[in-house]
């Protein structure tokens, strides 16, 4: 009696296991660009991308964007939405005084961050 005890004891925890659904974490990726790979001072730069969820597009995300000069001091930092279709854009222009080189941009969502340099 004991043991037939132990074994449905057993059978009904590995059942259990079994049949329980699966959690599964969200991966959220994020894709980032610029309308143009340098810039001019006075020029307007435009940053887009896409938020994803487990591939998918994911609306109404707020994405994170920061850019930073080429001696490393941010000059924009803003936060957008994304749309329905998981895209998002922002602009902003360069100051006539911009410093030469190459900045460093970053947009970031839910924990997913991607460089856009430029």
């Amino acid at each position: 009696m004991r043991k037939a005890t132990a074994f449905l004891l057993v059978f009904f925890l590995v059942l259990q296991l079994v049949l329980a659904p699966q959690v599964k974490a969200d991966q959220v990726t994020i894709t980032c660009g610029t309308d143009k790979a340098s810039y001019a001072p006075e020029e307007l730069v435009t940053i887009q991308g896409k938020v994803l969820l487990d591939g998918d597009s994911l609306s109404e995300a707020t994405v994170g964007i920061q850019v930073n000069d080429s001696r490393g001091n941010p000059i924009y930092v803003n936060q957008v939405l994304s749309g329905a279709d998981g895209g998002f854009s922002d602009s902003f222009r360069l100051k006539k005084d911009a410093p030469t080189g190459e900045y460093q941009g970053w947009a970031a969502c839910q924990g997913a961050t991607v460089p856009s340099n430029f």
